[in-house]
């Protein structure tokens, strides 16, 4: 019977994690911040700058623009 998450003892976890099988996977950094992307989008399509999104939705303008370049990778925003 195969043993998962809390039933697996600390030193298994530990050979796996060594042999490089995880058997937990977890998100580095911090999480997102919530935020309408379709909000984002429609904004920025509409011509408002970056600084002018920031102050109107209250989110820090490093925010938008780590997002707004996150959505032009990702295909959702054309350049």
């Amino acid at each position: 019977m195969p043993m998962h998450g809390e039933n697996i003892p600390e030193w298994i976890r530990r050979l796996d994690m060594y042999f490089g099988r995880h058997v937990e996977v977890k998100k580095l950094g911090r999480p997102f911040k919530p935020l309408n992307e379709d909000l984002l989008i429609l904004m920025h399509e509409q011509g408002d700058s970056n600084r002018e999104i920031s102050r109107q939705l209250g989110i820090p303008r490093r925010t938008i623009d780590y997002r707004i370049n996150k959505l032009k990778k990702e295909g959702k925003i054309n350049e």
